[in-house]
């Protein structure tokens, strides 16, 4: 399918902190705001780079689903169903009567 990501390639990328270039991976699964974060920071002083070692596989999986739910909105036809029309909900009675003051 377009647009799939790869766990071991996200972990190539994070391999990459080695050699400067921390938050490769982040990039790759379309953080690009924290990546570039990671990138200007050394992968936040390599706290948040350390850290990453463990959420890559849900960053990859959630970017995976997401480029699957925009690869099925580009299947489903244009002209989609009206909703069905639901009839309006009666008010419900008061529970206590109002009393006026005589």
């Amino acid at each position: 399918m377009p647009g799939q990501k790869d766990t071991a390639l996200a972990y190539v990328l994070w391999v990459l902190c080695f050699a400067g270039l921390c938050g490769m991976h982040r990039l790759y699964a379309g953080k690009w705001i924290t990546g570039l974060l990671w990138l200007l920071t050394v992968g936040l002083l390599g706290v948040g780079q350390f850290i990453d070692l463990f959420l890559i596989p849900g960053m990859i999986r959630r970017r995976n689903a997401m480029a699957f739910g925009n690869h099925l909105a580009r299947l489903a036809p244009a002209h989609r169903a009206r909703p069905a029309q639901t009839t309006p909900r009666r008010p419900s009675p008061r529970r206590f009567p109002i009393s006026h003051p005589s």
